[in-house]
């Protein structure tokens, strides 16, 4: 059986959520063939736990069985309750490399063999080398998301006792090693009140920024800019071939990209605190859907969009205001050209606003809830809602429908203006540039757009 393009991005996004999106996972074939069998064929033998976090659990259990640990409960039992206080232990020692050293390491298992059973057979394996998950030379694990998932693995377990540790974790949300482990403790835990927590934090940050709604006014700003990108960017080559560049030129964002490690101050912990409880709910809605209520459901949809758009608004002012702002960059720096800086702010706004709305879309990218999604967009009916619930359909659509290109004709005669149609041509563009579509219905999206249609050259089997 085919298998189309947008299947091979559902499969592809769910690697790379793990992979690249928290960078905590090495990019080694062990790692990524481990993933695809664990979403092809293992179902969750602990339904506590939802299927991302099931990835993980089933990344560890194939490291403890390669290092000799028999397969019965028991004895993984013993190892995983052992991981846990390991990882409590490192946290409450505050190092930022998820290690106490070899000495406090020592001291760690003398103490926890006065309270828990340990066969030196399974200890001796739990060290092994090669496979193991604990490095004993250096007081911590293999691998950084082995921390994160047992730390969070322990907070879901005692989440009453530590509650004001949680508390702490959702307040700094904004900082790696809490999003992270917030993404774990959520996996793990049955108690919905965390969930319910993130999305009211999220909702009062920055509450008197109200949402972006990109209309003709708003967006006037862009005016400038999307003109002057080419109206056509459809290629020629190859989808394999487009499909090869997209991947590349995704490797390239991925090591420039560089994460908030220190609290900073005012409004920019409120923004990396939106961007984080986004990434965290998102997490939330791709793995917990089938538990959640309809409703709790449609909140959260709501919660994160309105959180990235709140953030669009942040930066995208009106045209006096950012002329004002040109201004005061001039006197201060009288040598760059006022016009020159006006053009940069307005280029910095626009890609600031296309950047979180695309955020807001990689949150939100579940086929599962795409129906959901459409409810709050159709409920929302603004324009910028409607661009999130397009983007949504692009990205998570096995293939293109006759139902996409209706709602690409309707946004097109709903909003005329500039941005709204240059935007909705080039992410439409895009998507035709890598991804099989049949001919007539491509025919007829680019005769919408009022761009040529080029017959592209076949794919190299």
């Amino acid at each position: 059986m085919d298998i189309t393009d947008g299947r091979i991005d559902q499969i592809e996004n769910r690697v790379n959520a793990v992979i690249i999106g928290n960078k905590i996972v090495p990019r080694y074939p062990f790692y990524v063939l481990s993933i695809l069998q664990t979403y092809e064929a293992f179902m969750p033998s602990d339904l506590s736990i939802t299927s991302h976090g099931h990835c993980y659990h089933v990344l560890i259990i194939a490291h403890l069985l390669k290092a000799g640990i028999s397969r019965t409960d028991d004895e993984i039992d013993s190892c995983l309750n052992f991981a846990e206080h390991l990882a409590f232990s490192i946290h409450q020692a505050k190092d930022a490399a998820g290690n106490i050293g070899v000495g406090a390491f020592e001291e760690f298992v003398a103490e926890y063999k006065m309270t828990y059973l340990l066969k030196e057979s399974t200890f001796s394996r739990l060290c092994d080398t090669e496979y193991g998950i604990v490095v004993r030379s250096r007081g911590g694990f293999r691998n950084p998301y082995m921390y994160f998932f047992f730390l969070g693995r322990f907070l879901a377990k005692h989440s009453e006792k530590h509650r004001e540790l949680i508390e702490r974790m959702l307040e700094h949300s904004y900082v790696r090693s809490n999003c992270l482990t917030l993404i774990f403790i959520v996996h793990h835990t049955s108690d919905n009140k965390i969930i319910e927590d993130i999305v009211l934090r999220n909702m009062c940050t920055l509450d008197g920024v109200a949402p972006s709604v990109l209309n003709r006014e708003e967006a006037r700003v862009f005016e400038d800019i999307v003109t002057s990108i080419p109206k056509e960017v459809m290629s020629r080559n190859s989808v394999e071939a487009e499909r090869k560049k997209a991947r590349r030129d995704r490797d390239m964002d991925e090591e420039r990209e560089v994460y908030e490690e220190e609290e900073s101050l005012g409004v920019v912990n409120d923004v990396y605190r939106i961007l984080k409880n986004n990434e965290i709910l998102g997490q939330v809605l791709k793995n917990k859907y089938g538990s959640l209520e309809r409703g709790t459901i449609l909140e959260i949809i709501e919660a994160i969009a309105d959180g990235g758009l709140r953030l669009v608004r942040l930066l995208v002012g009106s045209q006096e205001e950012m002329n004002g702002v040109a201004v005061l960059v001039h006197k201060r720096s009288p040598k760059l050209g006022l016009e020159r800086i006006k053009n940069a702010i307005r280029m910095l706004s626009f890609l600031w606003a296309m950047g979180n709305i695309e955020m807001v879309v990689a949150a939100l990218n579940k086929p599962e809830i795409r129906g959901l999604v459409d409810e709050v967009v159709d409920r929302k009916d603004t324009p910028a809602y409607n661009l999130i619930g397009y983007f949504l359909r692009l990205d998570t659509a096995d293939e293109l429908t006759s139902e996409d290109h209706k709602r690409l004709k309707s946004m097109l005669a709903k909003y005329k203006y500039p941005f709204l149609e240059r935007v909705l041509s080039l992410r439409t563009q895009w998507y035709l540039n890598t991804h099989e579509v049949k001919v007539p219905l491509e025919q007829a999206i680019c005769a919408e757009l009022n761009v040529r249609y080029q017959p592209r050259l076949k794919s190299k089997n």
